[in-house]
Order: C-alpha cells, then sequence, then structure tokens
C-alpha cells in the first residue's frame, strides 16, 4: 500500500509536479524536429496514450517503474533517468518530489523566491560553496557556467537567466523583519569557484553584509574543527517548518515535522563550532588570493 502524506491535497500537488516535470521533459524532447506527442510516447512505453496524459497532468500518482519507463522512453541519460526514479519514489513515501535540475540550470530558483518570501526566519548550512543569498553576481556566474559546461546546456539561453534569478532571490536580505543565519564552513572561502579578484570581492561581499545588516549573522567553522555530523549537504530551514536539502543534482524539499526537527538539531550543532568573529578568516583568505594575483604578475 502506498505510503501517502496525511495532507491529501499535499499528496495531490505533489503528484501534479511530477506530472507537470515529465509533460516539460517530453517537451523538450525532440524527435526529427518535432515534439514527441503523448501517442508516441505511450507507443514507446507500452501503455495507453489516456494514461499518459493522466500522469502529466496529475490526476493519477505514476509508479516509480512508469516513471523510469517514460524517461527512459525519452532517451534521456542514466542520470537523469534515476533522478525522476527517486522523484517518484519520494512521492511514494510521502515526501515531496523533486527533480534533476541538470537538464534545466537554475530551475529551482523561483521555488527558492517563493519559500523565502514567505518565511520570517531563515537558516542556512552550506559546506561547499557561498550560499545563493550572499554570491556576488560574478561568483553566481562562475559557478552556473561550469554547470552549463557539465550539462552542455547554452549559458546564453539559459545559464545567464538562472544567474538573474539568484540576484533577485538576495533583495530579501533587505527586509529587516526577517532575519537570516548563515553557518558555513571556512573551506567554502579557500574553493577557488572562480578567478582570485572575483574571489576577493566574494570575501568582502560577505563581510559587507555581515556587518551591515542587522538581521544577517555569518558564522564560520573553523578549519580543522571536529564535526560530530558529516557535513554532506547544505541545508535551509524556514520557520522550523519547512527544510530544503541540496546536493550537486537535486533538492528535495522535507515538510515532515519530525524530519524539519531532525535538521534543526544538525544545523545547531554546526552553529554551535561557527564564530561570528569572521573576520581574522576573511582577511587570511583575503591575503591568499591577493598573493595569488601578485604572483602571477610576476
Amino acid at each position: 500500500m502506498r505510503n501517502l502524506p496525511d495532507d491529501d491535497a499535499s499528496a495531490r500537488t505533489a503528484g501534479a509536479q511530477l506530472g507537470a516535470e515529465l509533460a516539460v521533459l517530453r517537451h523538450r524532447h525532440r524527435l526529427s524536429g518535432q515534439e514527441l506527442s503523448g501517442q508516441e510516447l505511450a507507443s514507446r512505453t507500452g501503455m495507453s496514450q489516456s494514461k499518459i496524459s493522466r500522469i502529466e497532468t496529475g490526476t493519477v500518482t505514476p509508479s516509480p517503474d512508469d516513471v523510469e519507463a517514460i524517461v527512459r522512453a525519452l532517451d534521456e541519460p542514466e542520470t537523469v533517468v534515476s533522478q525522476f526514479r527517486q522523484a517518484a519514489e519520494r512521492l511514494v513515501s510521502g515526501a515531496d518530489p523533486v527533480i534533476d535540475p541538470s537538464p534545466y540550470i537554475g530551475r529551482f530558483q523561483p521555488q527558492y523566491l517563493e519559500h523565502e518570501s514567505a518565511a520570517q526566519v531563515v537558516r542556512f548550512f552550506q559546506p561547499t560553496l557561498v550560499p545563493g543569498l550572499l554570491q556576488t553576481s560574478e561568483y553566481a556566474q562562475a559557478i552556473i557556467l561550469r554547470f552549463c559546461e557539465l550539462f552542455d546546456i547554452d549559458y546564453l539561453a539559459d545559464g545567464a537567466r538562472a544567474v538573474a534569478l539568484r540576484m533577485e532571490r538576495q533583495r530579501i536580505l533587505y527586509d529587516e523583519r526577517r532575519t537570516f543565519y548563515f553557518v558555513l564552513l571556512e573551506s567554502v572561502l579557500a574553493y577557488p569557484v572562480a578567478a582570485p579578484a572575483a574571489m576577493i570581492a566574494q570575501i568582502d561581499r560577505i563581510r559587507e553584509l555581515a556587518t551591515s545588516r542587522p538581521n544577517i549573522t555569518i558564522a564560520l567553522v573553523p578549519n580543522g574543527t571536529e564535526l560530530v555530523v558529516p557535513p554532506s549537504s547544505s541545508i535551509e530551514i524556514l520557520d522550523e517548518n519547512r527544510a530544503l536539502t541540496e546536493t550537486i543534482l537535486s533538492v528535495v524539499s522535507h515538510k515532515n515535522p519530525e524530519t524539519v526537527q531532525i535538521l534543526l538539531r544538525i544545523f545547531a550543532e554546526f552553529e554551535s563550532k561557527a564564530t561570528t568573529d569572521i573576520d581574522p578568516i576573511l582577511d587570511r583568505h583575503r591575503r591568499a588570493y591577493i598573493e595569488q594575483i601578485l604572483s602571477e604578475q610576476r
């Protein structure tokens, strides 16, 4: 028996989201210059056209096997097949389905914007990159460019819009009715996502927000700090009733109260190891990038 969320309306919404994602995938698929029709997809999967239609419109909840068959019929790579199947499995288990973002760089930015706009208190933990809300445009562009290259995506068509959406999200930082807590590993500063000059600008941006915005707290976990919880993924917690976790290929939304409480405890653990006296750490990494620039000029 399927283990659906207690809120049936939420389950139907999640199923409709997954169906819509499958429809988008089909519409983007090209067969001899033509969009693959529902009838053609049905023929490829052995399903009826009406079933394909009901799945795409969210009328029925597809099984993981159905979803995998559809994505394979669209000749998508294994990474995409795997992510869509995992989304279907999460839906069956009661979690929100969130699809591999690789074909659509920046696709989740509107959802982030929606969730963050509705929250009064936002907590972030980031083990690998500067959080999107703190990024300079140069830093964001460097990240997006890397993903565009990885997934063979046209930056001018998709990447530039993703950068613009990320910058738009940052407007919420200036609403002092909202409070933001950021906890980052120090190693985030040492990861050369962009050129040294751009990394210096990013460090300066972090310092500016930490010192000039009373509603923003930024803390760093120093290198070498012993951590009880492995820092395996980023965490964003919104008002203690929703959380988002992100990996390189997916974002998962968590609304189950027990799950959110676990993530809050994990965030608190990282926060307890962090320091808000970040100037010495920022200065050290800033000097390292300056030395790199000078070394390259010699």
